[in-house]
C-alpha cells in the first residue's frame, strides 16, 4: 500500500539536553509519516470500508438456509436471573405484597427497620431460609406479613401484607 507507515520500525528516542522540544503541527505530522489527511482522501477511505462491510454482511445473509433456520428455532426465556434489578431504600423501607428483596437476611433486616420506623414490635412467628411468617406483638394491632423465596432459591417475595 503506498504511503503506509511500518510501525514496527518507529522509535522514539529520548531527548538529549541541547535538543529544543518543539511542538509539530498535525499536518506536519501528517507529511513526516506519510499519511494522506485530506478530507476528500477520509471520505473516500470511509466509504471502502463501508462497502466491504456491507458485502460481508450481504454474503453471510445469501447462504442462511431458511429451512435449517426454523428447524433450530428454540423458546428462549426473556427473563435472566442475573438481570433482576433490585431497589429499595435501606433506612426507610417500603414493604407491600409482591415486593422482592435480594435474599432472606435483607428481607430480615429490611422489616426490622420497618417495624422500627412504623413504631411496632414484630413477632417473628416462623422463620426459616425459604419463609418467613411475622406479625405485629400488640393485641389490638393487625398487621401480618408472609414471605417466601421464589423459583431461583434465594430471592424472597412478600405474599400477604395486612395492615
Amino acid at each position: 500500500m503506498v504511503g503506509s507507515v511500518d510501525w514496527s520500525q518507529i522509535e522514539i528516542a529520548p531527548m538529549n539536553d541541547d535538543e529544543i522540544d518543539v511542538p509539530i503541527t498535525e499536518e506536519n505530522m501528517c507529511s513526516v509519516l506519510g499519511i494522506n489527511d485530506e478530507p476528500e482522501h477520509r471520505k473516500i477511505v470511509s466509504e471502502a470500508a463501508m462497502k466491504a462491510s456491507i458485502a460481508d454482511v450481504d454474503a453471510c445473509v445469501a447462504d442462511i438456509d431458511e429451512d435449517l433456520l426454523a428447524d433450530a428455532a428454540l423458546p428462549v426465556p426473556d427473563h435472566m436471573p442475573e438481570e433482576d434489578h433490585f431497589w429499595y431504600d435501606k433506612k426507610h423501607p417500603v414493604i407491600e405484597e409482591g415486593s422482592l428483596f435480594r435474599s432472606m437476611n435483607e428481607f430480615r433486616m429490611l422489616i426490622r427497620t420497618f417495624a422500627i420506623r412504623g413504631k411496632f414490635d414484630i413477632k417473628i412467628k416462623d422463620s426459616d431460609t425459604t419463609r418467613f411468617l411475622g406479625h405485629c406483638k400488640g393485641n389490638a394491632c393487625p398487621w401480618r406479613i408472609t414471605a417466601r423465596t421464589i423459583e431461583d432459591g434465594k430471592t424472597v417475595r412478600v405474599q400477604t401484607y395486612l395492615t
